[in-house]
């Protein structure tokens, strides 16, 4: 039997993040997890952020030798995708390998195995090699993670963590899904000049934040040369060939590669959490308070279990402020602080509320819309045009939400997740000053026009 004061249970961004914290003031804790690193190093970020780097990279070196060198009839080299598939897979080492040597640094005990709950404060490990042990636990933060959802079991296709494995660049390409993560890698391949589907049963992509901003991002896409299919599930998809055909109800495409791309769902089933008295959503993700504990007080969650962000900013900040709560704190989360940015083309970030989201909590808002052209704010961009959507409350002023879209979104939009987390509103920037002047004149013409209505 081992007993431990704190029990983390997976050992991702959140898992992470949070046994720093706890390492802190403690060294009774133990980690726990079926992977190393969750999903983040074996098939998340580290893998999607080298695939979006190097297709970036790539774009831009065509347009240096296409348009500023002189090589007569030389044609520009390709990519060789087998060396980037190495040079992944050495990211994916290298992060593993930080890790490690974190637990190391703060004396964090780390154990390769899976958890089952028993009772309130005991749960069953079972370790990599087969071997079980019983471990009693004071409080326990249940960070696993989450897994790719399935479509149908019949349908023999590879979900989206597949890219990795490819051995070349395909002539083309259908992903079933049009979330961040699909629509991230639709742009990855549209860069490397591979002919894209998205395929969204829903009536737009993204379907999840705001309809008019998505609406004209699609557009963009469109013109991009990426295909996108609406309103459209699956039935079927048989391999003839070398290539794959993707039937629906009333028509079919066929693709070199799919690749299934519907989102991602907490792990939970292996975990037994109704023994330790935790109890789920509809949604299967856990029921947990703003300061993150569950029904069992002893016992809390963070990252992508919570089924709030699933993106790496949610995971590392959840974690933290979970273990702090641990630690006999009481600080409260804010999911809507925290934003979201897809690398595609163009820029795409949000943070907050959509109109319609708004409208459905009961808010009186209003809608302010910026769209800045700059030549010093990007001289290397192929288009230097951002549009920017403001809603904030009319009742204060105050933010609750913002889109940003086209060149420069990460830089202004990290902006603007400070003016959330502050609680700063939106005639209080009126003379805020950046690092860049285009950016200083983007928050002050939102201000501007804020007081121009509330006057």
């Amino acid at each position: 039997m081992i007993k431990v004061k704190y029990l983390v249970v997976g050992a991702g961004p959140a898992g992470i993040a949070a046994s720093t914290i706890l390492a802190k003031e403690s060294s009774d804790i133990l980690v726990v997890s079926r992977q190393l690193g969750g999903a983040y190093c074996n098939d998340g970020v580290v893998v999607s952020n080298s695939l979006l780097y190097f297709s970036q990279m790539y774009t831009r070196y065509l347009q240096v030798h296409n348009n500023f060198i002189d090589n007569g009839k030389i044609s520009p080299a390709k990519l060789d995708f087998k060396r980037l598939k190495k040079y992944i897979d050495n990211n994916v080492n290298k992060a593993k390998r930080s890790i490690l040597d974190k637990f190391e640094k703060y004396e964090i005990n780390y154990i390769s195995g899976s958890i089952k709950f028993l009772e309130s404060h005991k749960a069953e490990l079972t370790r990599e090699d087969g071997e079980v042990d019983t471990i009693v636990f004071e409080k326990a933060l249940i960070a696993v993670g989450s897994d790719q959802q399935k479509l149908l079991s019949n349908l023999k296709v590879s979900d989206i963590n597949s890219v990795s494995k490819l051995e070349s660049i395909p002539a083309s390409i259908s992903i079933i899904g049009g979330g961040l993560i699909g629509v991230e890698l639709a742009c990855v391949f549209n860069r490397l000049g591979t002919k894209v589907n998205i395929i969204e049963k829903e009536d737009s992509i993204l379907s999840f934040i705001d309809s008019k901003a998505v609406k004209r991002y699609e557009d963009i896409l469109k013109k991009k040369g990426i295909n996108i299919i609406h309103n459209r599930e699956v039935v079927n998809v048989d391999k003839v060939g070398q290539k794959y055909l993707i039937l629906f109800n009333d028509m079919q495409i066929e693709s070199e590669q799919v690749f299934l791309s519907i989102g991602r769902k907490p792990f939970i089933l292996p975990l037994n959490l109704e023994a330790a008295g935790v109890n789920l959503n509809s949604n299967g993700s856990v029921i947990h308070d703003t300061n993150f504990t569950t029904d069992n007080k002893d016992i809390y969650v963070a990252g992508d279990i919570t089924a709030v962000g699933m993106q790496l900013g949610w995971a590392v900040s959840s974690g933290e402020i979970a273990a702090k709560n641990m630690l006999g704190k009481d600080i409260l989360s804010d999911e809507f602080a925290f934003s979201t940015y897809l690398s595609t083309d163009p820029e795409l970030g949000f943070i907050g509320l959509s109109e319609e989201q708004a409208e459905e909590t009961g808010y009186d808002y209003d809608v302010i819309k910026v769209n800045h052209t700059s030549f010093y704010h990007h001289l290397f961009a192929e288009d230097t045009n951002t549009t920017i959507k403001v809603i904030y409350n009319k009742a204060d002023n105050s933010f609750l939400g913002v889109y940003v879209l086209g060149s420069g979104v990460r830089e202004i939009l990290s902006t603007f997740n400070m003016f959330f987390q502050n609680k700063i509103k939106v005639d209080n920037i009126i003379d805020f000053t950046g690092i860049r002047p285009a950016y200083n004149d983007i928050f002050c013409e939102i201000a501007s026009k804020v007081k121009k209505l509330t006057d």
